[in-house]
């Protein structure tokens, strides 16, 4: 609900009180309004039905009033701003700590104003040609006391970048991600990925970026007690992967691999990694 909404509810109940127009008029902003609707209910705390309903929407405007008091002190260009709107998530409204897109949709009329209008557009539907990718941008308008406010995100699903459970559905997995892009804008957010952004790479399934025989022996090698005496399932683990799912990561993947391999050639391995074991992959 806008904020001018919320300022037209409270007059037409003002003025269902007996409170004149001109006398509605006076009141500045929301808290007046509420404080005004607080004296009324005292002076009729008689009538209990009144009592009730006053005390509904003064509970229901004084969240509002603490939600725009406390964003009037906290400014998006202030560092403790993204900690400020993550704070308003409930726990199942995060997965793994990062705010769901429908979450970020809730938090983005909580706090910044009324979305009037989505717009969806698949820009690239997925076909054997270009790989099975699907394209889509997402365009959001919200309605603030100062105007329009708009922005927009875009996403591209296929095989390579998306958890084979998800990329049966490349359209709306892509558009979800798009969605979620756009509310992180409008809610500038800084250093905050969604939910839907975020990817194993073990559950991936593309053929045509797996890992290679090659690699695989050249991390062993590399590995091996003759060269750097690394304990490769504790290497993976720095990379959250687990030793029996190896042969499912990407190429890029295994490349990053070797190269922090080869660097300890530099640097020295560290302690903890130290211990290489032949029988790792039994």
């Amino acid at each position: 609900m806008g904020q001018k909404h919320q300022i037209e509810e409270l007059k037409e109940k003002l003025i269902k009180f007996g409170l004149s127009e001109a006398e509605v008029n006076k009141l500045k902003n929301i808290s007046e309004m509420v404080r005004k609707l607080e004296e009324i209910s005292i002076e009729k705390e008689t009538n209990e039905m009144f009592a009730e309903a006053i005390e509904e929407s003064s509970k229901n405007y004084e969240q509002k009033i603490e939600i725009i008091e406390e964003k009037e002190r906290i400014k998006p260009s202030d560092p403790e701003w993204s900690d400020y709107v993550l704070s308003y998530l409930r726990e199942d409204e995060k997965i793994k700590g990062h705010p769901k897109a429908d979450s970020l949709r809730r938090l983005t009329e909580l706090l910044i104003g009324e979305i009037v209008d989505i717009d969806t557009k698949v820009c690239q539907s997925p076909s054997a040609d270009n790989g099975w990718r699907a394209t889509v941008s997402v365009a959001v308008q919200v309605s603030t006391p100062h105007g329009i406010l708009r922005a927009s995100g875009a996403a591209d699903v296929y095989p390579g970048n998306t958890e084979q459970l998800f990329a049966k559905f490349p359209v709306a997995t892509a558009e979800t991600r798009a969605e979620g892009r756009a509310y992180r804008k409008l809610l500038k957010l800084q250093n905050v990925v969604a939910a839907e952004e975020l990817v194993d790479e073990t559950q991936i399934f593309d053929p045509s970026d797996r890992i290679e025989a090659a690699q695989i022996m050249m991390i062993n090698q590399m590995c091996s007690k003759a060269k750097l005496n690394i304990n490769i399932e504790k290497l993976l683990n720095k990379y959250d992967i687990k030793i029996d799912h190896i042969d499912k990561i990407s190429k890029s993947k295994a490349q990053e691999i070797c190269k922090t391999i080869s660097s300890y050639q530099d640097t020295g391995v560290p302690t903890e990694l130290i211990g290489y074991q032949s029988d790792w992959r039994s």
